[in-house]
């Protein structure tokens, strides 16, 4: 069995990767495990991939030949002529038995098209709802053009996998039918240093994210004079990448009027893309992870990787999160908006060792339960072969 996976990025080789493409690279690795033959395709690397899990194939997009700005008829129609023609010559030549999508919005709908006019089955991994929504799930209020564009090329999609009950129920809510729906938890990398056990640096908070609002660092920022007031040598530290300049000011500023500076340690130079190993070493010391999301995130990685690693985690009561996390017994959940909340949750972990450890033991325990790879990969494969 042949499989081509296409994605905007793949983690390590890209710049712009994140969570979802950690993922993905994850979830080919189980499947090579598992005895599949994996082929990638995705835009124009930072360096060639050599990995014994997959052969790599670049797609040439409109913003390689024309540049960013010259493409925005690409992003007004969500239609790559430049795209359709590289990946279906792709297609042609690896001739995979089922083609499954990831993020894939800057190789646009043109993706879905290449692979149906070879007539090959497409599977789509839902990690965003870009597909859904203009603002990939923070609001789902699209305008009526860019939902019938949508709905043409959704209705090729054979089979979505979603990650998490929550995200599978917004699915259909968004008119896709139950049984097109499969549901796969992420798949973690059981090598991940990451999951390296060191000594815990008491009082530390962590958060690992995207410096945009629906992150929702801010609100994590707003929390802390108040924990600062319990707790003085309270320590965050702060891993960002891809950041929103206005956001970033906002919390730059917040910082200087409520004199933090000495309570947050923020690195530019230790983005987690660029210095993988600060951040890994960092993560490992932490005592709390924190994840203030603020929008409909369907299985963020970050806590998948938390709960891995045994950290205490204050995350978002929002998307497919409680789904993953038991509130007060593998994790803790706050009200996504409400910075005081994050804050009397946070205290509480910090001031109670005896909780902390608890919740800790606890989320190592859900982990295990949840999220087996050689499962997984089975369960993907089966659907696979399903759908030949």
């Amino acid at each position: 069995m042949k499989i081509c996976h296409i994605a905007n990025y793949i983690s390590g080789y890209h710049r712009g990767s994140g969570g979802a493409e950690q993922a993905c690279l994850n979830t080919i690795k189980a499947l090579y495990a598992n005895g599949v033959e994996n082929v990638v395709a995705a835009t124009k690397p930072l360096k060639q991939p050599q990995e014994k899990e997959f052969d790599f194939y670049p797609i040439t997009i409109s913003e390689d030949l024309i540049g960013w700005k010259l493409s925005f008829i690409k992003h007004f129609f969500y239609f790559d002529v430049i795209s359709f023609f590289s990946l279906r010559k792709i297609l042609k030549k690896i001739k995979p038995d089922i083609v499954h999508l990831y993020n894939f919005d800057l190789i646009s709908l043109s993706a879905i098209s290449a692979a149906k006019s070879l007539k090959m089955p497409i599977v789509f991994s839902v990690y965003d709802y870009w597909v859904f929504s203009a603002a990939k799930g923070v609001t789902f209020n699209d305008g009526w053009l860019r939902r019938k564009i949508f709905n043409h090329f959704i209705k090729k999609i054979d089979i979505f996998i979603a990650l998490s009950q929550h995200s599978k129920n917004l699915l259909i809510k968004n008119g896709i039918n139950d049984d097109k729906i499969k549901t796969i938890p992420l798949m973690m990398d059981a090598n991940s240093k990451l999951l390296r056990k060191v000594e815990i640096e008491p009082k530390s908070i962590i958060f690992a994210g995207w410096i945009q609002p629906r992150k929702g660092l801010l609100t994590l920022i707003q929390a802390m004079p108040e924990i600062i007031k319990r707790i003085s040598d309270a320590k965050l530290y702060v891993f960002g990448m891809k950041e929103n300049r206005e956001y970033r000011k906002k919390i730059d500023n917040f910082i200087k009027d409520n004199n933090l500076n000495s309570n947050i340690k923020w690195d530019n130079e230790s983005d987690k893309e660029k210095n993988r190993d600060k951040y890994f070493s960092t993560f490992n010391k932490a005592d709390i992870l924190v994840v203030p999301e603020q929008w409909q995130n369907m299985s963020p990685v970050i806590v998948v990787e938390g709960m891995a690693a045994g950290k205490a985690i204050v995350a978002s009561r929002i998307g497919g999160i409680p789904d993953i996390i038991e509130d007060k017994i593998s994790g803790v959940l706050a009200n996504h908006d409400d910075s005081s909340d994050f804050a009397s949750k946070i205290i509480v972990l910090l001031s109670n060792q005896s909780y902390s450890d608890k919740i800790k033991e606890n989320a190592r325990v859900r982990f295990n339960e949840l999220f087996n790879n050689e499962i997984s990969a089975g369960k993907l494969k089966n659907i696979y072969s399903a759908i030949l």
